[in-house]
């Protein structure tokens, strides 16, 4: 007899003296230590990037690729993804709300410049309209329903907070249709001044100043 022939004859026997271990007969699996999952441009150890609001993006807000130098116009292009990134400045509206004679603003409840004075208004939703958006600030910031002069008297480029952000504010000429001012938790106190008044108030951006200043100029 073969050798083969011999082995095929007792392969039913080895079988079953040696039966096939299951999963649950190996005992504990060994897991193979894998490092972390490297993306491309992206590292493996978490790092404490700076932010600057005014320096080129140096990654991909997006997929996090390492960006290369910016162009001459500020903007750089991710070389993954393909999208190109700018630094903006974040646009944020203001009123000039005119009651007879005299012109309401707000004491800042919050950081920055708590405590001192600037006009009702805020950032802009996505998508949102300026005068939309000043309503809507109107109605959380002062319980009040505003008309608005849809053209725009201010455009004033600032920076915002200790980063330095910059923002884009639009002011708008308005007075109140309904509602009496009710200052919400982000404002301490709402004050009516008068022309004569403007220049002694605290203002915490000075081109607010301004804006008051010649809305009042400009009531009737």
């Amino acid at each position: 007899m073969g050798l083969v022939s011999r082995f095929l004859r007792h392969a039913p026997l080895r079988t079953a003296l040696r039966p096939r271990r299951g999963r649950e007969d190996r005992g504990p699996t060994r897991r193979r230590r894998r490092g972390p999952r490297q993306d491309a441009g992206v590292s493996g150890t978490a790092r404490k990037v700076p932010f600057s609001p005014t320096e080129p993006f140096r990654y991909c807000p997006a997929d996090g690729t390492k960006l290369t130098d910016p162009r001459p116009s500020g903007g750089v292009t991710c070389p993954l993804c393909g999208r190109s990134w700018y630094r903006n400045p974040v646009p944020a509206v203001g009123a000039a709300i005119v009651g007879g004679d005299k012109a309401l603003v707000t004491v800042r409840a919050r950081e920055p410049h708590r405590g001192k004075v600037d006009v009702p208004g805020g950032f802009l939703e996505v998508g949102e309209h300026p005068v939309d958006g000043l309503r809507r600030e109107a109605r959380e910031e002062l319980g009040v329903e505003l008309e608005v002069d849809p053209t725009p008297v201010l455009l004033a480029p600032h920076t915002y907070g200790p980063e330095g952000v910059w923002v884009l504010a639009i002011g708008f000429r308005a007075r109140i249709l309904r509602g009496t001012p009710d200052p919400a938790d982000d404002v301490a106190e709402a004050l009516w001044i008068g022309a004569e008044e403007v220049e002694g108030v605290d203002f915490a951006w000075e081109h607010d100043r301004g804006f008051v200043r010649a809305a009042l100029a400009q009531r009737g």
